[in-house]
């Protein structure tokens, strides 16, 4: 439950069931394991791609996000 509650709200209705099932599963297998990942998603005719990155809480840390900020 909690995935689907801090899932991208624009993302859920932009998603077919099968496809938001398919991420769900990828979240939480990412969980169990503590690992990285990333997960990508064309959005309809518009041309845009949506990515979410996930990354375990402890490695995510003030030097994660300082680097982000400047790429």
């Amino acid at each position: 439950m909690q995935i689907l509650e801090s899932y991208p709200r624009d993302e859920l209705f932009q998603i077919g069931a099968d496809e938001l099932y398919d991420n769900a599963m990828g979240i939480l297998r990412l969980g169990e394991r503590q690992r990285c990942g990333c997960s990508s998603a064309a959005t309809g005719s518009s041309g845009f791609v949506t990515c979410l990155v996930f990354v375990p809480r402890e490695n995510y840390g003030t030097d994660l996000r300082s680097s982000s900020r400047t790429s």
